[in-house]
């Protein structure tokens, strides 16, 4: 099989599904007997391998805000990635630094997710407009929003207060879910 007549092209759910290794045998055997004949999903998979080079890179150095499933937390854990973690209950503060030795952060914002379809995510650091993130990924029954701030600028930023408020989309408007504070204090080794 070649460019010109792949008559069956392998789905980017299927490649990703393939690579972190999440098929059942006979279903990886499938997408390898393809894959080996079929330029076309090779050089896709080669591009997802490319990405998912450059997003590890980024997370690395601690230049990645993004909000993650469970599943991803669970992912870092097992990879033995040095996870820091707070859990805010809806409405409701934490104290919260970042260590040397912490690789990545990550924030639970407890909130009643059931019946939501889309959800919103507004931040504010001091005074300055807030930062909008429309339709964040979440998981209605995990009851927390998960999220993993850029670590790199959290251990350069004095000690501050930064807020995030979740705000519910529907077509009947806009509600908030829950407004979260973190009174963050900047790490200082004692000489």
């Amino acid at each position: 099989m070649n460019a010109s007549n792949c008559t069956a092209p392998l789905g980017f759910s299927a490649l990703i599904e393939y690579w972190l290794d999440e098929l059942d045998e006979a279903a990886e055997a499938r997408i390898e007997e393809h894959l080996f004949g079929c330029e076309v999903c090779g050089a896709k998979l080669d591009e997802i391998v490319a990405l998912a080079g450059g997003v590890r890179t980024a997370f690395g150095e601690g230049s990645v805000r993004a909000y993650v499933t469970d599943a991803f937390v669970k992912r870092l854990v097992e990879q033995n990635v040095r996870v820091r973690e707070y859990r805010i209950p809806q409405n409701g503060s934490v104290n919260c630094t970042v260590l040397p030795d912490d690789e990545v952060v990550v924030s639970r914002l407890e909130a009643p997710l059931g019946g939501i379809t889309r959800l919103d995510a507004y931040t504010y650091l001091g005074d300055a407009q807030p930062q909008i993130f429309r339709d964040i990924p979440f998981d209605p029954e995990s009851g927390a929003v998960v999220v993993t701030p850029k670590i790199a600028l959290l251990r350069a930023a004095p000690s501050h207060v930064y807020r995030v408020r979740l705000v519910a989309v529907d077509a009947n408007g806009e509600r908030e879910v829950g407004d979260y504070t973190f009174n963050h204090t900047r790490f200082v080794p004692s000489p």
